[in-house]
């Protein structure tokens, strides 16, 4: 497939329903030529607001007017890793952020994978909600 055709100008407008601006700012920003525009309309619904933030807080983004219009000021734009995004990192500290550990299984978890039939049970378990877990 060849390379879609940069962009001069970006207008995020429509479905504001979550995550649709999300989508559409991450298939269109990094077409977004250095220099050009990308405008976020209503920034004053949730989606709107949160894609502003985003990007205000992002040193590769410049705010240009009070009506949250956006001009491009280098790439790549989806560089990096998640944490290390200006709006994720100062808003989201990944120290607060806790990493689910699953414990392993316990004895009980143990017998039942032992005691219950494996075709009948087990199996639509497993599929259904992951249980019983690997040891």
């Amino acid at each position: 497939m060849a390379d879609p055709a940069p962009l001069d100008l970006v207008l995020i407008d429509g479905d504001h329903a979550f995550p649709m601006p999300f989508i559409d700012w991450f298939y269109t920003a990094d077409r977004l030529n250095i220099g050009g525009w990308m405008i976020v309309d209503d920034t004053d619904l949730v989606t709107g607001t949160v894609l502003a933030d985003f990007m205000r807080a992002d040193p590769k983004w410049q705010e240009a007017s009070r009506f949250t219009i956006y001009k491009k000021l280098r790439r790549p734009i989806h560089d990096g890793r998640w944490w290390d995004q200006p709006y994720v990192k100062d808003t989201y500290p990944t120290a607060s952020v806790k990493v689910a550990r699953r414990r392993p299984p316990g004895p009980l978890e143990r017998a039942m994978t032992k005691a219950l039939p494996c075709r009948l049970v087990q199996v639509p378990l497993r599929a259904r909600i992951g249980w019983p877990r690997p040891e």
